[in-house]
C-alpha cells in the first residue's frame, strides 16, 4: 500500500507539476511510456481494492500532499531507498513494520473506546507521539515480567537502572539470548535432523526451528503447569519474548532440582550409599533407592516431576558427577556481559 501511494506521488507529482501553460492532458500525452504504463498500472490496482482500503489510501494521499515539499522529497527519497535494498532484507523490514503495526494495534484495541477514538483524532504528529509513549510504557511493563524470570542478581541490576535505559538492556538481552536459544535447540537435535536443517534454505530452515521452538515451548510450559508454575504470565508475550521467558523459568525450576540433588548428596558419608543414591537417580529408579531416602522430600519432588524434566535434570547430573567441577559454577543459560551503560 506504501509503495502504490508513493508511485501516485511520484508519478502524480511529476503530471501536475512545473509551469501551468501545459495542460494536465498535455502532460500525460508528453510523459514516457513507462511513467504513463505505471500510472495505469498502480490505478487498476487500485481500482480492485476493497472500498475500505481505497478510502484509506486516498487519507494517505492527502495527508502524503499536506507534508512540506522537502520533506515530500525526503520520503520520496527513502522509498527509492527501500526499493534497492536485496529482496530479502525488504521482506525483513516488512516483517517488523507488520509486527510493530501489529503490535501498536493491539495496545490501542486494549484500551477504553474513548480514548482510543481521542488518539485516533490527534494531529499526525501527536498521534505518533502519544502512540509512541503508549509503546514504551508496553514494552517497559512487558520487560519487567520477562526480568522476573532471569536470574536473581541480573534481574535486580537491571530492574535497578532507569526506566529508558531498563528498556534498552532489556531488547539487548533478549536479542542475543533469543540467539542463543535457536543455537541450543539446533544442537538439541539429532546429527540427522541438524543436516536436513542446514541443507534448506535460509529463509526455510528460520521457518523449521521456529516450528521446533514452538513445539519445544509447548512441553516446556506443559511441565512447569505440572509443576505449579503460572504460565498465564506469558501468553500475552510477543513469541521470541515468550521463548526466553519460559526457557528461562524451565531452566530456573531444573537448575534448582540438580543443586538440591547434589546437596543432599554431600550430606551422605558412606560413599557405597551415595553410589545407590546417585545410581537411582540415573536410573530413574525409585525402588533402588536406599530405605532411608525413600521418604526424603527432595527426592520425593524429584521423582513427581514430568518425565521431560527428569531426564533433563539427569542429563545435567550425569554432565556434574563425570566431570570436574567448575568456578564458577556453569549455568545452563549463561548470563551476558554487561554492556556499557551510555551516560
Amino acid at each position: 500500500m506504501r509503495s502504490l501511494l508513493l508511485v501516485f506521488g511520484v508519478v502524480l507529482s511529476g503530471l501536475f507539476a512545473g509551469d501551468n501553460v501545459a495542460s494536465p492532458l498535455e502532460k500525460w500525452r508528453n510523459m514516457p511510456d513507462g511513467k504513463r504504463k505505471a500510472l495505469i498500472n498502480a490505478y487498476k490496482k487500485f481500482n480492485s481494492m476493497p472500498k475500505e482500503r481505497q478510502k484509506r489510501i486516498i487519507e494517505l494521499w492527502q495527508r502524503f500532499c499536506q507534508i512540506p515539499e522537502r520533506e515530500r522529497h525526503q520520503l520520496t527519497e527513502r522509498w527509492r531507498n527501500l526499493k534497492s535494498i536485496p529482496q530479502d532484507k525488504k521482506e525483513e523490514i516488512i516483517r517488523r513494520c507488520e509486527k510493530l503495526e501489529s503490535l501498536v494495534k493491539n495496545i490501542l484495541d486494549a484500551m477504553p473506546a474513548d480514548k482510543r477514538e481521542a488518539i485516533y483524532k490527534m494531529p499526525p504528529q501527536k498521534r505518533i507521539q502519544e502512540i509512541r509513549r503508549l509503546f514504551n510504557e508496553h514494552s517497559l511493563r512487558l520487560f519487567r515480567r520477562i526480568s522476573q524470570h532471569l536470574p536473581e542478581n541480573e534481574a535486580k541490576e537491571l530492574l535497578s537502572l532507569p526506566e529508558e535505559e531498563f528498556v534498552i538492556r532489556m531488547r539487548k538481552i533478549i536479542s542475543e539470548r533469543k540467539e542463543l536459544l535457536y543455537s541450543e535447540l539446533l544442537k538439541s537435535l539429532p546429527k540427522h535432523q541438524q543436516l536436513k536443517l542446514a541443507q534448506l534454505p535460509k529463509n526455510q530452515r528460520y521457518e523449521a526451528l521456529v516450528s521446533l521452538l514452538k513445539e519445544n515451548l509447548k512441553k516446556q510450559k506443559e511441565c512447569l503447569e505440572a509443576v505449579g508454575t503460572d504460565v498465564s504470565v506469558f501468553q500475552d508475550l510477543p513469541f521470541q519474548a515468550e521463548v526466553l521467558a519460559v526457557s528461562c523459568a524451565y531452566r530456573k525450576v531444573v537448575r534448582t532440582a540438580v543443586d538440591r540433588l547434589l546437596e543432599l548428596a554431600k550430606t551422605i558419608q558412606d560413599e557405597s550409599v551415595k553410589t545407590r543414591l546417585l545410581n537411582a537417580f540415573l536410573s530413574c529408579n525409585q525402588e533402588s533407592l536406599p530405605e532411608p531416602f525413600r521418604s526424603n522430600i527432595e527426592i520425593e519432588r524429584f521423582f513427581s516431576l514430568p518425565e521431560m524434566m527428569r531426564e533433563e535434570i539427569l542429563g545435567v547430573l550425569r554432565q556434574r558427577i563425570h566431570s570436574p567441577p567448575r568456578q564458577p559454577q556453569e549455568q545452563i543459560i549463561p548470563q551476558q556481559p554487561s554492556v556499557p551503560q551510555n551516560r
